[in-house]
Order: C-alpha cells, then structure tokens, then sequence
C-alpha cells in the first residue's frame, strides 16, 4: 500500500508565533510581541510586509529568543516603509517569521502610526 503526502504535510510548523494583531509605529520602529514554543532557542528573521499584488516589506529584524520565552521584536521601517506610514494612518500588513529549519509563521496585522 502506497501513501502520498500532500502539500500540507511537508510544511512544518514554526517554533514562533506573533501574539499582537495591532503594532503601533513609534519613532521609525514597530514592536511586535513573539512567542518561542520550541524547546531550543528561536533564532531567525522577522519582516513585516504590506498586504496585497506587490507587497513592500516595512521593515525587518533578527529574531533571538530563548525557548519557551516571549519577547519583544523592535523592526526598524525601511524608506520605503516610511513612506507608506506617511501616506496611510492603518496599513494592513503581514508578519513573517523565518526559523530557517524551525519553519516559518505569518500572521496578518494592522500597522498603525
């Protein structure tokens, strides 16, 4: 008997989760508050991106929490994130966390200025 795995079980599930849904901008940097779940630090990429066809990424950080911990991420806007906080008040957007290995979590939020 042959068994073929589908698409949803060569994802694995990442060791971070993003516990905000509204991160506010305060002086060109967004806070976001991230959950390490595994049981070895979490150690990878967090970028906030716009929703939609092209998104931009508003920015980035490195991601180093122990395990089993919770933290809190300060990303700094890119140029191009400034731009988009200067023209929209609320801007739907995404946060991505990259663990490498580990996997990978998106969660969608709102940026605020």
């Amino acid at each position: 008997r042959e068994v073929v795995a589908g698409p949803a079980a060569k994802t694995r599930g990442a060791a971070a989760s993003v516990r905000d849904s509204v991160l506010r901008i305060r002086r060109g940097r967004v806070r976001a508050t991230v959950s390490c779940t595994a049981t070895t630090p979490c150690r990878g990429t967090l970028r906030l991106k716009t929703r939609g066809a092209r998104p931009v990424v508003l920015g980035s950080a490195r991601v180093a929490i122990a395990a089993g911990r919770t933290a809190t991420v300060e990303a700094k806007l890119s140029a191009a994130g400034r731009r988009v906080a200067a023209r929209k008040a609320k801007t739907p957007a995404t946060v991505e966390i990259d663990l490498g290995a580990a996997g990978r979590a998106t969660k969608a939020v709102t940026v605020r200025r």
